[in-house]
């Protein structure tokens, strides 16, 4: 009479086989799973430096890898701890991690994170008429505003904020001539 091998049987088995593969070098001296750690922590950090959330997956990825081998169950219930655990990650990250990392990237390096129409917040324009309608050319590129329709061709404005992806300007003091200092000028 045979017995058929339980799944704890088959597992303790393969999945060591499996992660034999995956030996690390002794010369590294950090396992397998510290060091999935400390290329998740790498993969953080290039976040700081770089606006793309695919280093961070990625890393959540691997920290969810860690935490499902942690317990000492099936390879299928380590399977689902690890998408339950990375569910988690993907949750912490959108609700706390991006708005820690945008205050500290605002403290540190104020335009680093500011790209579109909203990153033009506080730039210098110029009014342009284009087939009738008045669009404000900043650094090159041409954008739909609120505002500049009253605006002659060629009036300098500052835009002062984005709604909807129009820009909100405001018409700037034309500067005084070089060498003369303000006032009336006279005697």
């Amino acid at each position: 009479m045979s017995i058929a091998p339980s799944p704890f049987a088959v597992r303790s088995v393969a999945l060591p086989a499996l992660l034999a593969v995956i030996e690390l070098p002794a010369w590294w001296g950090l396992s397998l799973d510290h060091t999935l750690l400390v290329l998740a922590l790498l993969l953080v950090l290039t976040d700081v430096f770089f606006q793309s959330d695919i280093p961070t997956h990625l890393a959540w990825v691997l920290v969810a890898v860690v935490v499902a081998r942690q317990f000492d169950v099936h390879v299928l219930w380590q399977a689902v701890i690890g998408v339950l655990a990375w569910f988690a990650l993907i949750g912490f990250h959108y609700l706390l991690w991006r708005k820690v990392l945008t205050r500290i990237s605002e403290r540190f390096a104020p335009d680093t994170y500011r790209s579109g129409a909203s990153g033009l917040v506080g730039q210098v324009g110029q009014v342009k008429d284009v087939d009738g309608h008045k669009m404000v050319s900043i650094q090159g590129d041409l954008w739909r505003s609120a505002g500049a329709s009253e605006l002659p061709d060629g009036a300098r404005v500052r835009v002062t904020a984005e709604r909807d992806g129009e820009l909100v300007v405001e018409p700037v003091a034309p500067e005084a001539p070089a060498g003369r200092a303000g006032g009336e000028g006279g005697a």
